[in-house]
């Protein structure tokens, strides 16, 4: 696995997350200089009060399964609450610089590596969102107004957190699809048995080497995209295969005959991610 780092960098170049990139970001949230102000106006206030909102925080994670697997034990528990306290002042310090942006990036790829969904942080923020209200509000109820505007300025910071993490997490996911992708060919590709890959439409996805070589069309003929008979002219084997897809009970050992050419055939069905191919 490559270092988080390394991965956090080539994201953050494929995404384009550069310093105007940040400006445009800022500018559509509308986070402005005077929003930063409000934010720096409060954020001392708020120092030291937020040891009790942690720990209800973390109390409400520990309710799910999906987020107390990622809390094995006390010592990692507290841990959790040092960091996230120390996020959690992050958002109001007014400091949303190179380096701010950078720590939100680590966070959509460090999510993405330990299988934490977006749903799940987005939820930690609203949780976020709504504890801190009361708070805020006890600190500045003595001007409606500046209360309103500052809370406003705090969703802004959070609405860009998320849509970094998110971003960055959806990339990183893309980028672990493809690189299982390319294993999974590499792989096909190396078998010594000719494979085929069907969808459910019996059209080929993929043929690996061998096959190519075994019918003769190692020369670069496409295969993709064609229908099976076109590649295997066999009498009943759409009606097997077809079978197959419907029962989901595999063949094996099927001997035919090609021209010259004897054959034994197996056909199965496996059931992908979300059952949008099946292989024979």
């Amino acid at each position: 696995m490559k270092p988080l780092a390394e991965v956090v960098a080539a994201v953050t170049a494929a995404l384009g997350i550069d310093k105007d990139e940040i400006v445009r970001r800022k500018a559509f949230l509308d986070l402005t200089e005077s929003d930063v102000d409000l934010l720096k106006a409060v954020h001392g206030r708020l120092q030291g009060s937020d040891v009790h909102f942690v720990d209800e925080f973390y109390a409400h994670l520990l309710r799910f399964d999906e987020t107390r697997r990622f809390i094995p034990d006390t010592e990692s528990l507290e841990h959790l609450k040092r960091t996230q306290s120390t996020y959690f002042e992050s958002l109001t310090a007014g400091d949303y610089g190179a380096a701010y942006v950078s720590d939100r990036l680590r966070v959509g790829v460090a999510h993405q590596r330990i299988g934490l969904e977006p749903k799940w942080y987005v939820g930690a923020y609203g949780k976020y969102l709504a504890g801190l209200l009361p708070q805020m509000w006890r600190l500045l109820r003595d001007d409606p107004q500046v209360f309103l505007d500052t809370y406003s300025a705090l969703q802004k910071v959070v609405l860009l957190d998320m849509s970094l993490a998110i971003d960055t997490y959806i990339h990183a996911d893309r980028r672990a699809v493809v690189g299982l992708k390319r294993y999974a060919e590499d792989i096909i590709a190396s078998l010594p048995a000719g494979l085929i890959v069907l969808d459910d439409s019996l059209r080929v996805l993929q043929v690996n080497r061998t096959f190519l070589e075994l019918f003769g069309m190692e020369n670069g003929t496409n295969a993709a995209g064609r229908d099976l008979e076109e590649i295997l002219p066999l009498p009943e084997l759409r009606s097997r295969a077809n079978d197959v897809l419907a029962q989901g009970t595999a063949v094996q050992g099927m001997d035919a005959a090609l021209g010259e050419k004897r054959l034994r055939l197996s056909l199965n069905r496996i059931h992908l991610a979300e059952e949008e191919e099946e292989e024979e």
